[in-house]
């Protein structure tokens, strides 16, 4: 949704420094595209403006969010719109206005309309009453990535313990040793003196 919304302000940003340019760039294909893009500005926030109204709605819950299929498909509409009317520059651009390529352009607007508008409907309310696959493999993703770092951090903790108790038995045999020795200088000393008695 905020993406929708920074890609509007950039477009808009874009284009005043595009016709700013102008006066600097003496191209004709540039200018082309800039003219294009000043006449069919309206378009394009309309358009952006429709398709963030249609996501606000499928964010929201039966029946509320109903009515974001029709209103993405009417989005979809103005893109075809859109699109058509760059094909058109492109073919007066490119081809001279090329009457095959105008027919051709002509059929497809005819057709795209009708098939976009319901392939869009229906993927909507199929978004809306299928359940989303997945989202639910990711859910399981994170369950086993969760039980993953609970069984790493268990075992994590019994390595620790384990390691604790191999320097409780090191400290004990340090210990063990130094008594032993410390007796057996004893012993040693007592015998030298018994010796010299």
């Amino acid at each position: 949704m905020l993406s929708k919304i920074i890609g509007m302000i950039i477009f808009t940003i874009a284009l005043i420094i595009a016709n700013m340019l102008q006066y600097s760039i003496s191209n004709d294909l540039f200018h082309s595209f800039v003219g294009f893009f000043n006449q069919n500005f309206g378009l394009v926030i309309l358009m952006s403006v429709i398709f963030l109204i249609a996501e606000m709605f499928f964010c929201l819950v039966i029946p509320f969010n109903l009515i974001a299929p029709p209103i993405s498909a009417v989005g979809s509409l103005l893109t075809v719109t859109f699109l058509m009317r760059l094909l058109q520059m492109l073919n007066g651009l490119f081809w001279a206005d090329s009457a095959t390529v105008a027919v051709v352009l002509a059929l497809c607007e005819i057709l795209l309309y009708p098939v976009v508008f319901m392939a869009v409907l229906i993927s909507g309310y199929v978004q809306i009453f299928v359940p989303d696959q997945r989202a639910e493999t990711r859910q399981k993703w994170k369950q086993e990535e969760n039980e993953m770092k609970k069984e790493k951090t268990k075992n994590e903790k019994i390595s620790w313990r384990e390691v604790g108790e191999e320097f409780k038995l090191m400290l004990f045999d340090a210990f063990h040793s130094a008594r032993t020795g410390l007796k057996a200088v004893k012993k040693s000393k007592a015998r030298r003196t018994k010796r010299r008695r």
